[in-house]
Parts: structure tokens; C-alpha cells; sequence
């Protein structure tokens, strides 16, 4: 194989890996519902986490938590990575924000997706939160969090009120009566428009490559 069918195929396999590791994306989730969490909202609580134990490693897409109702005014999710294990302590909280998002409209019920493409590791802990602390509260009432069963590595519900929000170290309390409903996917972020160029580029330049074969083999034939 010459130098050009060598970097065209080359091109194409990278190609091809990239969009293997997009389709390989695993969601976890603790659905279906099965109860609810009140009251979620300004002047209520103000952010509402679940912890949970990373299933795989690799790279965090996106998340889903889900209201019950609209609440009125702006809200933002986040990642945070945990302090404690997978039982509650008081004094439990965030070590780092992984990732918070901009507001966005409180006004519906059901789900809202988020895309933090932050790294996380099979075996830590981590806590996925909505919250309207520190955003714009005008107008807003309370509202319930729909709960998921446990296991499969969701380990408890948090809220806090405190001053320090959603990033303080320590937050305020625990549920033991279920956890918040969430939905997480690793891995599988869409290919870059570069990637598909080098694919597109690979597969045909190796077309090319193929028929000009096939043109100098019936010139010999």
C-alpha cells in the first residue's frame, strides 16, 4: 500500500472510531416515577440534588431532572463532585462544580435537559442539582420533584438552603424517602464536523483508490 492509500485509510479508521465511540453512549437512569418531593422554589427550597455513584467512565453529555409543574421565573442545573460516600452525613456537600449552567424559563412541568460534557469516573460520586438560587425569583411558587426507584448507583436525595447554594461544601439535609428522578448519559458526544470531513474525505479517496484498481486490472486482464 502505497503512502496516499496508507493516509486515507488511516483517515477513515479514525473516522470510523470516533463514530463507534458516539454510538457506544450509555444512558442511566432512575425512571420511571414513583412518588414526589416538595416544595421545590423561591422562597421554598431553593436547589434540590441526587447523588450518585458514576457507573462508567467518560465524558458526562448531559443530564435530566424533572418539575412537576412550572414554577415561574429562572432556574439552572449543575454537576458537582461529592464529599461524601454513599450514605449521607451532615456536613456532606460539593468539593468542586463540575458545571452550571445559564437560566433558563421555569415554565413547565417535566424535564429539563442540560449538556455539561464534564469528565467523570466509574466508582466517584457526584451530585446533579436544579436550583434558582441566585436567579431570577420574580413571580416564582413552589413546585414538586417527581422520584425515581434507587440503586443502580443512585444513592440518596439533597437539598439546600443555605447561603452558599448549590456549591457549598456542606448542604443542609437529606431525604430518606426516595430519590430525585435523574437521567444521565457517558460518553457519545457528536462527532466534530472535522471528523466527519476526515471520514468523508477517507472513504473517498479509498473509492477512488478502489476503481482505479479495478481500471488497471481489466487493462491487464
Amino acid at each position: 500500500m502505497n503512502t496516499t492509500r496508507l493516509l486515507l485509510a488511516s483517515a477513515a479508521a479514525v473516522a470510523l472510531l470516533t463514530v463507534a465511540s458516539a454510538a457506544g453512549a450509555q444512558t442511566y437512569s432512575n425512571g420511571p416515577d414513583i412518588g414526589a418531593i416538595g416544595d421545590f422554589g423561591f422562597p421554598d427550597t431553593q436547589t434540590y440534588g441526587e447523588v450518585f455513584t458514576a457507573q462508567a467512565s467518560g465524558q458526562l453529555t448531559s443530564f435530566t431532572m424533572e418539575l412537576s409543574s412550572p414554577i415561574g421565573g429562572t432556574l439552572y442545573g449543575g454537576i458537582g463532585a461529592w464529599n461524601c460516600g454513599d450514605t449521607f452525613t451532615f456536613g456532606c456537600g460539593e468539593t468542586s462544580n463540575l458545571y452550571s449552567s445559564g437560566t433558563v424559563a421555569a415554565d413547565h412541568g417535566g424535564g429539563y435537559t442540560f449538556s455539561p460534557d464534564v469528565s467523570v469516573t466509574a466508582g466517584n460520586i457526584y451530585v446533579a442539582y436544579l436550583s434558582v438560587f441566585g436567579a431570577n425569583n420574580d413571580g416564582q411558587g413552589a413546585t414538586v420533584m417527581p422520584t425515581g426507584s434507587r440503586g443502580g448507583g443512585f444513592n440518596y436525595f439533597v437539598w439546600n438552603n443555605s447561603n452558599g447554594g448549590p456549591t457549598s461544601s456542606s448542604w443542609n439535609y437529606f431525604g430518606d424517602f426516595g430519590d430525585g428522578r435523574l437521567d444521565y448519559t457517558v460518553g457519545g458526544a457528536v462527532p466534530e464536523p472535522a471528523t466527519w470531513a476526515m471520514m468523508l474525505v477517507g472513504f473517498g479517496g479509498l473509492g477512488a483508490l478502489m476503481r482505479r484498481s479495478r481500471r488497471a486490472a481489466a487493462l491487464t486482464a
